[in-house]
């Protein structure tokens, strides 16, 4: 019997103690349904090669498509800019998911973002702008575990619509190919060459935020 590559990720974390588990994940999916369509899902950013997506972003892609099509959440905030490679992971994700049917018109870019913290900061204040006040993390469990922390360490106010590895392995059926030319960014330098390992590691828990007036007293 064939196992999709999905599954066997979903396997592989689950064998570890710090993340949401399947089963877990279930339960907050059928909760989500029953809770109304979140006014938007934050969706963090993967690297893209120029060449094809990573299993990693087809997870994220396809679960956020799926979300939207099973009215968990009306629009998708796709996160990330171009770090490690000349594409910007928001845009290319986008392209991707308008290939698999999210419309145009229900998808939105935060391009700033370099760390999965800053995913979720920026693209959580580019809701709270638009006055939109159900926002949720939809990406895999290990991801959103660590998110959660920082979001309650800083007061942001998300919920959570994790990964369902099972349900991934169903839905994410196809590949689909697109113009990537208006993901690329010309003169591109890499996060790698712009900032020596420390620096990055410090901008992994948020060092690198550039917070709004109003989030500064949740600091420590």
């Amino acid at each position: 019997m064939r196992i999709s590559f999905f599954v066997i990720i979903g396997l592989m974390l689950s064998m570890t103690s710090c993340f949401y588990t399947n089963s877990r994940c279930l339960k907050i999916y059928k909760e989500a349904k029953k809770g109304g369509a979140y006014d938007a899902i934050i969706v963090p950013g993967i690297p893209y090669d120029g060449k094809k997506w990573s299993n990693i972003m087809k997870a994220r892609v396809f679960w956020a498509v799926h979300l939207y099509k099973k009215g968990i959440t009306k629009r998708v905030i796709f996160s990330g800019s171009a770090v490690y490679t000349p594409y910007i992971e928001a845009i290319t994700m986008g392209l991707f998911a308008q290939k698999l049917g999210l419309p145009k018109d229900s998808i939105l870019y935060e391009q700033r973002a370099e760390h999965s913290v800053e995913n979720l900061y920026y693209a959580y204040k580019m809701a709270q702008k638009k006055g939109w006040n159900r926002i949720a993390i939809a990406s895999d469990p290990f991801q959103t575990k660590s998110l959660m922390a920082f979001a309650d360490r800083y007061k942001i106010k998300v919920g959570i619509v994790p990964i369902i590895f099972d349900t991934l392995h169903v839905i994410a059926t196809s590949d689909p190919t697109i113009d990537d030319s208006s993901a690329k960014v010309n003169n591109f330098v890499p996060i790698t060459d712009r900032l020596n390992f420390i620096e990055r590691l410090q901008g992994t828990f948020g060092d690198g935020i550039q917070w709004e007036a109003e989030d500064r007293k949740n600091r420590d």
